[in-house]
């Protein structure tokens, strides 16, 4: 099979070809050292792709050296699998991301990504078909199941007219089309302006807020529109109404993407047939280990290719040579730098602001420290009754309406951990996951810590679920500003931030990771990837022009 990282194309897509210029025409330079700051998924994943780079059949014949420095004593950043001993077995625990989906291009690059590194016979699946995939719940008070089409059109119609927590949707449908598009001048919006201002604000509230819970954690009146749902805000104008513009919409493929999605399908796509076949008829997937399988695998075989990782070492500093052709990386245990041709930041934006300031102690690139975050308190439960779950589905999520007595812990959601995916456990039994806070949170000085948490968890549980037997396993976990929060006028932000690091480092320094791009493992793996297979100057320059859009039937990506 292909290395995922195959000798670079030929041809880039226009946009990226018009941000990157000659630094675009140079990428396949000879060698050099190269420095990547952060051992989560985004940097493992840089350093793997700059590992498959360096071994293409133009740049063998270079010297290329790799160095990965992580502040942590681990790698992996918010990935974490916990494995619990329990009565009769041990279950593992997610701290952080539990499942990937197959959807394309992210997908099907995490899915090559795990074929090469030899993992495929440990990943599993859950099936499009399974009550997981099918079945999600509001809570407002009561637990409302969300409208699925394959629970049939009586379903339908009944939770749409019935249900207060669903009110709206009818209306905002059938009243979109009237809608005019947003004006020129506007260049974003909240999601939640602009769900209002296309359908209703009762959708806004009720539906998409509990749905942006469960993804960022954030607030839909504070969350950018444009960065968030780039091929509604790019549909609108494209076909006037969102409904009518509809089967347009969903084939809606950024230029970028498609080309990434066009070079997987030709170079790098998985081998293994059966590994495609359960891709195909999957909704989500995972590994037996836990996803931190992946993380501990990509060091693993990184230290197996001769790639420095230096854990527990913070950086502190970067600085440019004189002539910007090198980078300077102080970090806290020497006195002396090093110098590298390229660095690659992936960790969170704030950190990297307080590495690049002036000597007089003046941010170089202010816009980088704009970025918020939200941290979320993560309880794990586990019962030994598998039988414990009144409903069946993926989770419950809260909309930002739930009256304070409906939610008095601050609760975003529930995930049914137990009826997603089976084979990580020895023993069966009901897991589930509660997540507390996110913006709930924003402007606390101090927020629940471990012993209340879980008393919230287990309240939250026994409020939703009716469930008060008391679990045999628990694990918190407290994920300081864990979700990036791409507010109105991230894309502007990010274009001023491409021009700061450019004037500053020249081509030596790009950023990749949740910060930017998207918050989920796949769009991490794929920010990494672009960076490398495009050789980025900054990482940022998809900001700096017009994002452009074609309705193209993409064939089928497991095929």
């Amino acid at each position: 099979m292909p290395p995922l990282l195959s000798p670079l194309p030929r041809v880039a897509p226009r946009a990226l070809r018009l941000c990157l210029g000659r630094r675009y025409l140079s990428a396949s330079a000879p060698g050099g050292d190269f420095a990547v700051i952060g051992g989560g998924i985004t940097g493992l994943s840089t350093a793997w792709f700059l590992y498959q780079r360096s071994q293409t059949t133009d740049q063998k014949k270079h010297r290329t050296k790799i160095t990965l420095f992580e502040a942590a004593d681990r790698t992996g950043g918010w990935i974490q699998s916990k494995h619990v001993d329990v009565p009769g077995g041990r279950v593992l625990f997610e701290t952080g991301a539990r499942t990937l989906r197959p959807t394309p291009p992210g997908g099907r690059a995490v899915a090559t990504l795990i074929e090469e590194l030899g993992l495929k016979d440990d990943l599993i699946f859950g099936s499009k078909d399974s009550p997981a995939a099918i079945r999600r719940w509001l809570y407002n008070g009561k637990l409302v199941e969300l409208p699925h089409p394959k629970l049939g059109l009586l379903d339908l119609g009944m939770k749409l007219f019935t249900q207060p927590a669903l009110k709206g949707i009818i209306s905002g449908v059938f009243s979109e089309p009237q809608v005019s598009p947003r004006p020129d001048n506007v260049t974003d919006e909240s999601v939640g302006s602009f769900v209002t201002r296309r359908m209703n604000k009762a959708i806004a509230n009720n539906l998409t807020s509990a749905v942006f819970h469960g993804i960022y954690a954030g607030d839909i009146w504070q969350l950018s529109a444009r960065s968030l749902l780039p091929s509604l805000w790019h549909g609108e104008k494209e076909y006037g109404s969102l409904v009518l513009g509809s089967p347009a919409i969903r084939t809606l493929w950024e230029e970028k993407d498609e080309a990434l999605q066009k070079r997987l399908f030709e170079t790098d796509a998985p081998a293994d047939l059966v590994l495609r076949h359960n891709m195909a008829s999957s909704s989500v997937f995972t590994l037996r280990g836990g996803l931190e399988q992946l993380s501990r695998r990509l060091e693993e075989k990184l230290l197996q290719k001769g790639v420095t990782i230096r854990k527990g070492t913070p950086v502190t500093k970067l600085e440019p040579s004189e002539d910007k052709l090198r980078v300077k990386v102080f970090t806290k245990d020497s006195a002396e730098p090093q110098t590298f041709t390229n660095v690659i930041a992936t960790c969170p934006a704030k950190t990297l602001s307080s590495m690049l300031t002036a000597p007089s102690g003046t941010p170089l690139v202010p816009l980088l420290s704009t970025i918020p975050a939200v941290t979320v308190n993560v309880i794990n439960l586990w019962y030994p009754d598998p039988h414990l779950l009144p409903i069946r589905g993926f989770g419950s999520l809260i909309p930002q309406t739930t009256p304070l007595e409906d939610n008095p812990c601050w609760a975003l959601g529930i995930v049914y951990d137990s009826e997603i995916v089976q084979g990580q456990d020895s023993v069966p039994g009901t897991k589930l996951t509660v997540m507390l806070g996110g913006h709930w949170w924003d402007g606390w000085s101090e927020i629940p810590g471990e012993e209340q948490s879980i008393r919230f968890a287990k309240e939250t549980v026994a409020r939703q679920l009716g469930i008060t037997a008391e679990p045999a396993a628990v694990n918190f976990s407290s994920q300081k500003e864990c979700i990036p929060q791409y507010t109105v006028g991230h894309t502007a932000r990010m274009a001023q931030a491409h021009h700061g690091l450019k004037r500053t480092f020249g081509d030596g320094l790009s950023v990749a990771g949740s910060s930017y791009t998207g918050v989920g493992v796949n769009d991490c793996i794929k920010a990494a990837y672009n960076n490398v297979v495009w050789n980025m100057a900054t990482g940022l320059e998809p900001f700096t022009v017009k994002a452009k859009y074609r309705s193209i039937n993409m064939p089928n990506p497991w095929e």
